[in-house]
């Protein structure tokens, strides 16, 4: 046999152990591609997303994680995205007045779905018995924080998703279907978790939870600041000491997107515990999972903080 014959027949075979043939089943086991091209504005919006569309794809989600959307800037790299998406998913305006404009700039061609405006959801608004200071009023949009409001915008996306690529509509059906079942079991457990903590009474750093306080019944006595961009003055922060001693509030939770120095201050010489809650899922890896362990953290910190 020719050397060159020879070199090569050995060539072929060291190839053949070092980079083997791919197993056919991995291809078989890879989820279908989907035509569309989904972007959500937020983590807790796009945890949802993601479980209608789990097994047709993954959508495209805007804020980085732990960015909160109260101060966001818009980045090129999401102007293209929104112009190139087959589909967009926001919360309204009130929350992310960041996309407003960029939204009115794509063609009236474009698929876009307010989820806030989704039919049978409970919209709350902050009312004076939940704030010490500025406005009162203005809706509440942290209206994913209650399972029984998460059930109406999964079939929500459901249908969204089923009008723009029909041809996965009995997926996305079937998700929204097994997504209702998990958040029934969800809130079925919270509740069982929270019981005993109910009277306990506390103050957040912001009017974020109302959704989760009201589900299940817990025993708030209100919010430290009415927008968290806006600093407290000195006369706000002397009420805010003396309404946390005449309430006997037992912790006052804080968030990862915003300083605690206020509540540091408020603290200070006072016999109040302190925890941390997240209405975003920092740290949250994208995916079906998201929003019940987005829930399931919050219900854990309000447990940690109010039993002790």
């Amino acid at each position: 046999m020719p050397l060159k014959s020879c070199l090569l027949r050995t060539l072929i075979v060291v190839c053949a152990l070092v980079f083997p043939r791919p197993s056919l089943a991995n291809f078989e086991q890879a989820p279908p591609p989907t035509a569309l091209f989904v972007v959500v504005s937020i983590a807790p919006l796009s945890f949802l997303v993601s479980g209608v569309m789990a097994g047709a794809g993954q959508p495209h989600t805007l804020l980085p994680s732990g960015t909160t959307p109260h101060s966001y800037t818009m980045r090129p790299s999401d102007a293209r995205a929104l112009s190139q998406a087959d589909l967009i998913f926001w919360g309204g305006e009130a929350l992310e007045t960041f996309l407003a404009h960029a939204l009115n700039t794509l063609p009236k061609s474009a698929h876009v779905v307010e989820l806030s405006r989704t039919p049978g959801l409970a919209m709350a608004f902050t009312t004076p018995a939940r704030k010490f200071n500025e406005e009162r009023g203005a809706p509440n949009m942290h209206f994913w924080l209650s399972t029984t409001n998460a059930q109406f915008l999964v079939d929500e996306i459901a249908s969204a998703l089923a009008l723009r690529d029909p041809e996965h509509e009995a997926l996305y059906k079937t998700n929204a279907a097994g997504m209702k079942q998990r958040l029934a079991l969800l809130k079925e457990a919270l509740n069982t978790q929270l019981r005993d903590v109910r009277r306990v009474p506390y103050m957040t750093y912001h009017d974020a939870y109302r959704y989760f306080e009201e589900e299940f019944d817990l025993n708030s006595q209100g919010a430290l600041v009415a927008n968290p961009d806006i600093p407290l003055g000195a006369a706000s922060l002397m009420k805010l000491r003396r309404d946390t001693n005449r309430l006997s509030i037992a912790c006052i939770f804080s968030e990862p997107q915003f300083e605690p120095q206020l509540i540091k201050i408020l603290i200070k010489d006072a016999q109040i515990r302190t925890g941390t809650l997240d209405p975003l899922g920092t740290g949250i890896a994208p995916g079906p999972d998201g929003y019940f362990l987005l829930m399931q953290r919050l219900g854990e910190a309000f447990h940690r903080c109010l039993s002790h």
